[in-house]
């Protein structure tokens, strides 16, 4: 007997709100006016393609869940579930840093001698939470189609993962570099079997929405 295939339609969080520049992993920002336009025009955009989910699933942070809305206002009757393995990664002190300075590492945080004595949440952390969320999911909803809303680093990691399994994992500039690191408000399609092993995957693309437009 053939085991049912779900498709996850993994989707990171659209642009947030945040004036200081921080780097803010779980300090919970908002999405920005882009963002609640970026994250609608998603909605749509897969309604029109004919990709309606059985369930939204998001983190709990804020600027996941407005994301989750802004996306299931183009469905009707569509669950939005919080799930707490969906997270950002735990890095308490790293807010004293600016996006600016993690972009100049490439976001390469996790081995550096200077951030030694922070707490940093290990990406092996994340693919085995994100996993554990999917097999769960898998249970819920075999053969269903799912979107995820979630975060960059996290699921880069398990990106990583589903496509290259046994394989050590990555620094993140390599990730971004080999064009793995998800863009904001962009879905990745991922076919998955009974066990979690993927079957097909592609990036959803769509146009930019075009900055200063207003929330509908």
């Amino acid at each position: 007997m053939k085991s049912a295939e779900t498709t996850f339609y993994f989707v990171r969080h659209g642009e947030v709100d945040n004036p200081d520049n921080i780097v803010y992993g779980r300090v919970d920002v908002p999405l920005s006016q882009y963002g609640f336009a970026q994250m609608l025009q998603a909605g749509k955009n897969l309604y029109e393609r004919g990709i309606k989910p059985d369930v939204i699933y998001s983190s709990p942070l804020t600027r996941a869940l407005q994301s989750a809305r802004e996306i299931g206002n183009a469905f009707l009757d569509v669950a939005i579930v919080t799930d707490e393995r969906f997270i950002e990664g735990y890095m308490p002190g790293l807010a004293h840093y600016k996006i600016d300075w993690l972009n100049a590492i490439g976001g390469d945080i996790y081995d550096r001698p200077k951030l030694s004595h922070l707490v940093i949440e290990r990406p092996t952390s994340y693919v085995r939470r994100y996993h554990d969320a999917i097999r769960s999911i898998l249970r819920e909803h075999p053969g269903g189609v799912i979107f995820a809303i979630v975060h960059g680093h996290p699921m880069a990691f398990t990106k990583y993962h589903l496509l290259n399994p046994g394989f050590p994992l990555p620094k993140v500039s390599e990730l971004k570099s080999s064009g793995i690191y998800p863009e904001k408000g962009q879905p990745w399609k991922a076919v998955v079997d009974a066990n979690s092993k993927l079957l097909e995957h592609d990036i959803i693309v769509f146009d930019e929405v075009r900055r200063g437009t207003k929330r509908e």
